[in-house]
């Protein structure tokens, strides 16, 4: 009896034991998923933030699933979002995709055992995001939206639980960027416009409530940047460029107290890069090409901190091909080469890790291709800028039907178009040039009530080209209403005032942009990737 006495109560401090150990090892999960994440994606360590992830998942992994409680299934699926947008940050698409599919089928499953708790809804909506976010990134835009509104729903019925608490209107605030972000990229500016004013409304309550949480005015100066994208659009250039220097403000404060602070000086670098698109819009190049100095620095150091980091690295790309544009305008052909030369090495290095993201193609590595097509024709070799510009032809040729619909693509495309066009004429090729410039026309004229001033100049200089001046009022009444002083518009007007003929353009003459404000961006998990 003393034996078998003994040995119970050694079993019962056993389990006791057990027990204080189990939940010790959940207390520092809940730590490494929450405070210590917190702590790592302001200075980018995907290491760290790796290792998180999987250290949690190998916990949980040793545990066997079906032994663990609602609470713990729901810490694995933060573990495996974690992982997964690690690997979406590294360019691993396919990985990506498939952990967060595994995530979304546990919170599914959770969210019908208990319907109600907001928790399990939380977790789920994030799943969806995610799934959504991929599928964004690869331009599939349908199947994009709809987990975007399946999000939404998700975070209103959060606020529906619990309308005081800032976390769950943080979620609606978060849905309503991603919805906009959606469609301004499919050229529905002012619907994107009517998403971006509600998160905005949100944000700035959220960050007026807590003026010392640094995430808060983070997000707030996101919500400026998504307005700010969508008035550009419209050709509200003055109110655009008042939103980024609000944006510009709060990068500013937050490095002035953390100088390492890496969020903040991604955004400092996209909010100074446009500051500098805005500001060639509106006839400044020499403040441009200042603005887009400031926004490089921060590019390096960004690229330093985190090499793999492929956010950074498509923003650190972007910025440095529209510097070598604006170099460019302004006639330092050698300095444009520099920062072409790094925009196309970054832009290959990300295709090369996943060739999947269509931005990576369709955007940067095509507009890297028509910069230098632009640099080697001013400089007389037509052959080559002819060859930079159909390669960019033969690779948007190639994308699938659906996502060629993007207004992305379709800008790029005729942009490639019309450059062919010119270096076709240059080697004495009229009727090959006559075909390009009409396809590019062609290409933009569907929609061209709904193209923003860059579009609409693309489309605008197509038309001079092959003769079609009649068509040029409403565009050209359009453009000077708001004010519009790129200078590929410019040129437009000045061929247009000399009566220059329209099939012998200079093809020496800087001819259309290629900027393009880019759209997505991502901060806290829940902002679509990569603008701002």
């Amino acid at each position: 009896m003393l034996i078998t006495g003994g040995l119970s109560v050694y079993a019962l401090r056993a389990r006791h034991e057990a027990i204080a150990q189990r939940s010790e090892a959940e207390g520092l999960i809940e730590f490494m998923l929450g405070d210590l994440r917190k702590t790592l994606e302001p200075v980018g360590r995907l290491d760290a933030l790796d290792s998180v992830g999987k250290r949690a998942l190998a916990y949980y992994a040793a545990q066997n699933t079906r032994g663990l409680d609602a609470d713990e299934l729901g810490r694995r699926a933060r573990a495996l979002h974690l992982i997964g947008e690690v690997d979406d940050l590294r360019g691993n698409l396919d990985d990506a995709l498939g952990v967060f599919n595994e995530a979304a089928d546990s919170t599914g499953e959770l969210l019908v055992r208990a319907p109600n708790d907001a928790q399990r809804i939380f977790d789920h909506a994030q799943s969806v995001y995610w799934v959504g976010y991929v599928a964004f990134q690869r331009g599939q835009n349908d199947v994009a939206e709809k987990s975007f509104n399946e999000y939404r729903n998700l975070a209103e019925r959060l606020v529906a639980i619990d309308p005081a608490k800032p976390d769950w209107q943080a979620e609606v605030e978060y849905a309503d960027s991603n919805l906009g972000t959606l469609l301004i990229k499919e050229g529905r500016s002012k619907e994107a416009a009517a998403a971006f004013e509600r998160a905005l409304a949100i944000s700035q309550a959220l960050a007026q409530a807590a003026p010392d949480d640094v995430s808060r005015q983070l997000e707030n100066a996101q919500s400026h940047a998504w307005l700010a994208d969508a008035h550009e659009k419209q050709g509200a250039f003055d109110q655009a460029s008042a939103l980024r220097a609000a944006e510009l403000a709060t990068y500013q404060s937050v490095l002035a107290i953390d100088p390492n602070n890496n969020d903040a000086k991604r955004g400092f670098l996209v909010a100074s890069g446009v500051l500098a698109r805005l500001s060639i819009a509106n006839g400044k190049l020499p403040q441009a090409i200042d603005q887009f100095e400031a926004a490089a620095t921060f590019a390096d150091q960004l690229i330093a901190a985190e090499p793999k980091n492929t956010d950074w690295a498509d923003m650190s790309a972007q910025t440095y091909a529209e510097f070598g544009e604006a170099l460019h305008f302004s006639g330092d052909d050698s300095g444009a080469r520099k920062q072409i030369a790094r925009a196309t090495e970054i832009a290959e290095r990300l295709i090369q890790d996943d060739s999947s993201v269509i931005r990576w193609q369709a955007y940067l590595l095509s507009r890297c291709n028509l910069l230098q097509a632009e640099v080697a024709s001013r400089g007389g070799d037509h052959q080559g800028a002819l060859k930079q510009a159909q390669e960019v032809v033969r690779r948007i040729d190639g994308f699938e039907q659906s996502e060629k619909s993007d207004e992305l693509i379709r800008w790029q495309l005729a942009t490639a178009l019309l450059l062919s066009g010119d270096e076709f004429l240059a080697l004495d090729q009229r009727d090959e040039a006559q075909h390009a410039w009409q396809r590019a026309a062609t290409v933009l004229a569907a929609d061209q009530d709904r193209e923003d001033a860059l579009m609409q100049t693309v489309l605008a200089t197509a038309l001079l080209r092959l003769g079609r001046r009649d068509e040029l009022s409403p565009i050209l009444a359009r453009l000077q209403g708001i004010g519009y002083r790129h200078p590929a518009f410019t040129e437009v007007e000045q061929r247009i005032a000399s009566d220059a003929p329209a099939r012998a353009p200079d093809a020496s003459i800087t001819r259309q942009a290629t900027t393009l404000a880019a759209t997505t961006e991502k901060n806290d998990g829940r902002h679509v990737a990569s603008g701002h």
